[in-house]
């Protein structure tokens, strides 16, 4: 009986560690969000790998067209011209902004085809561009992620910034919420303080 009360002890612990991270970790995404951006806007290229018709292609592909910021250009790469994403993307983007473009990349030989795919898209950047931003298709960004994701390279002592995903229940149900809650705790106990 003295074992289950010892470890008992342990799994409350650790519950009240994780409590208290989680917290912390609420009270740091409050005041990171609170927090004014830099007004800083350059010219930048999205690059989206895609790959299939994968769940919500059509509404991920789309929230890249409708982003708050002022210039910026769209490149969805794929790796064959018969990807059965290219139809759907070639309507959104003719709807959306016709001058975003898809590049073929052709088949990887020397590495994997999403490496592969990115490298390829990076050689057609417009002259512009002062920063690229990379972006999987099964993420559905928020009208301010990529002004979020590029005012913190106002900072000269910079060099890159990135994102997290969140996994959001789509459904009810105890799989969805149990992904969701995994993916937060693991977000949660990664944040530098």
């Amino acid at each position: 009986m003295l074992i289950f009360y010892f470890f008992a002890a342990i799994v409350l612990w650790l519950g009240v560690l994780s409590l208290r991270g989680g917290l912390r970790f609420a009270s740091y995404v409050r005041s990171d969000l609170t927090r004014p951006l830099p007004d800083y806007n350059p010219f930048v290229s999205v690059i989206a790998p895609c790959r299939g018709l994968e769940s919500g292609l059509k509404e991920n592909i789309a929230a890249l067209f409708h982003q708050d910021y002022p210039e910026y250009e769209i490149i969805l790469v794929t790796g064959r011209s018969d990807d059965p994403a290219l139809d759907l993307i070639e309507q959104i983007k003719d709807r959306e902004a016709p001058s975003a473009r898809v590049v073929i990349a052709g088949d990887a030989i020397d590495r994997g085809q999403k490496v592969h795919n990115l490298t390829v898209a990076t050689s057609s950047l417009d002259p512009r561009s002062e920063a690229l931003v990379f972006v999987d298709t099964d993420a559905r960004p928020s009208a301010n992620w990529l002004r979020s994701l590029v005012a913190p390279l106002a900072d000269a002592n910079l060099g890159a910034a990135t994102g997290y995903r969140w996994f959001i229940p789509v459904r009810d149900g105890f799989a969805s919420e149990l992904r969701s809650v995994w993916n937060a705790s693991i977000a949660s106990a990664t944040v530098l303080m």
